[in-house]
C-alpha cells in the first residue's frame, strides 16, 4: 500500500492523502485478507482520491464489477452464489443451464476449472476464495439493482440457489450442509419451505441417508 500511495501522491499531492496519514487499523482490516477487494478498493481510490480508508463501498463494488463481471456477468454471479459457501458446481447445472460460451470464457480466464469429485462426478470449481466470491456476488447485485440491501442480497442468494437445486445436482444435500455450516439458517429455511423444491429435497435427503 505504501508504494502505491507514494506513486499516486507524487502525481497529485492535493488529490490523495498518503496511507501513512490514514487510519492504519481500518486499512489493515480492508486490505489484510481479501486481495480481490483490496485491488478494487485501490483502483477506486485512484479515480476518487482522498483517504483510501474512506473510499465508499459503492465505488469499490462498481470497480469490482468492472474487473470481474464485464464478460459473463450473470453466469459468474450465479457461480459466486454457490462458491461463497464452497459448493462445487455440478456439471448438470453448468452444462444444462449456463451459456456454454460464457463457461468456456471463464475457463480460458482461469477463473474456473473442472474436477471429478468422488460421489458427485464432474464439477466446476471457482478459483476464488469464498470471501472473494461473496464480494463479487455483491458487486453483481449492485450492478443489477444499484443497491446491496441485506434483504435484497438474501433474496438473490435464495433465487440463485433455487435455480441450482431445481436441476437436482448430485451434491444437492451438500448445499444445505454448507448453508448450515455458514450459519445461514434463514436461507436454509426459505429453501426448505419452497413448495417447488420440497419433493426433490425429500428424495435427495433420503438418497443421501441410504448412501
Amino acid at each position: 500500500l505504501g508504494s502505491y500511495s507514494k506513486i499516486l501522491c507524487s502525481r497529485d499531492t492535493k488529490k490523495y492523502i498518503p496511507v501513512d496519514e490514514d487510519d492504519v487499523k481500518k486499512l489493515q482490516v480492508q486490505h489484510g485478507h481479501n486481495l480481490v477487494m483490496s485491488k478494487a478498493r485501490l483502483e477506486a481510490w485512484r479515480e476518487i482520491g482522498g483517504r483510501l480508508s474512506e473510499v465508499p463501498e459503492e465505488a469499490v463494488l462498481e470497480k469490482l464489477g468492472r474487473l470481474y463481471l464485464s464478460d459473463a456477468p450473470e453466469t459468474l454471479r450465479l457461480l459466486c452464489a454457490l462458491a461463497q459457501y464452497e459448493v462445487p458446481i455440478h456439471n448438470t447445472f453448468v452444462e444444462g443451464v449456463l451459456p456454454p460460451k460464457e463457461i468456456e470464457l471463464l475457463l480460458e480466464q482461469h477463473l474456473v476449472f473442472r474436477k471429478m469429485i468422488s460421489g458427485y462426478g464432474l464439477c466446476y470449481i471457482l478459483l476464488l476464495h469464498p470471501e472473494e466470491a461473496k464480494q463479487i456476488f455483491r458487486a453483481g447485485i449492485y450492478r443489477k439493482f444499484g443497491s446491496v440491501d441485506a434483504h435484497l442480497l438474501e433474496a438473490e442468494i435464495v433465487a440463485a440457489l433455487k435455480t441450482y437445486l431445481r436441476t437436482c445436482p448430485a451434491n444437492y444435500s451438500f448445499v444445505y450442509l454448507r448453508l448450515r455450516k455458514n450459519g445461514e439458517d434463514t436461507i436454509e429455511r426459505l429453501l426448505l419451505d419452497d413448495a417447488e423444491l420440497q419433493r426433490s429435497t425429500t428424495s435427495q435427503f433420503e438418497a443421501s441417508s441410504l448412501n
